[in-house]
């Protein structure tokens, strides 16, 4: 089940991302289990008209469902309409690295010395990838469930341009 801007996917996600969530400003798209268990999400950021950053969370296995993959791929290059979705990825995480390569994005660039670890590898991967060479943009329109009002606490997400005759709200 989807929910848009929810108080709790936004603080578990951006807390996992290490990011800071503004209202109004960004957007949270998150889905949860049939038992109002968070399962993943992603946020988007940094809206500089032709990119926005984009920062994702995983807390369950098979967290990245269609619909999700649908609705994070939809949003920036559909709704915002820009040409480049760009992701900042530790250097360490490598987890994090390789599903943004499964996902179709690419390293344009390492910025060393970002971090000041001694553990771990102290650069940030630049990824990104751009609308033309989005496969997700080709998939089927899912059945989007979204949480109704009751289930959430969410903030309203501009949806004009995603197809709704699939979306149902339970």
């Amino acid at each position: 089940m989807i929910r848009f801007n929810d108080a709790h996917a936004v603080i578990q996600i951006a807390n996992a991302a290490k990011v800071q969530f503004v209202p109004g400003l960004h957007h949270c798209i998150a889905e949860y289990d049939h038992n109002d268990i968070l399962r993943g999400g992603v946020f988007f950021t940094d809206y500089l008209g032709g990119s926005i950053q984009v920062h994702v969370a995983g807390f369950r296995p098979n967290w990245a469902t269609k619909v999700l993959l649908y609705l994070t791929f939809q949003f920036p290059f559909k709704i915002c309409k820009v040409k480049k979705l760009i992701g900042l990825v530790p250097e360490s995480n490598v987890q994090a690295r390789n599903l943004n390569l499964r996902l179709g994005f690419i390293i344009e660039y390492l910025v060393a010395d970002v971090f000041n670890w001694t553990d771990a590898p102290n650069g940030m991967y630049v990824m990104s990838m751009y609308a033309q060479n989005c496969r997700w943009l080709d998939m089927p329109t899912p059945r989007v469930i979204v949480a109704p009002p009751a289930r959430t606490n969410q903030l309203v997400l501009p949806l004009e341009t995603i197809d709704h005759t699939r979306m149902t709200v339970q």
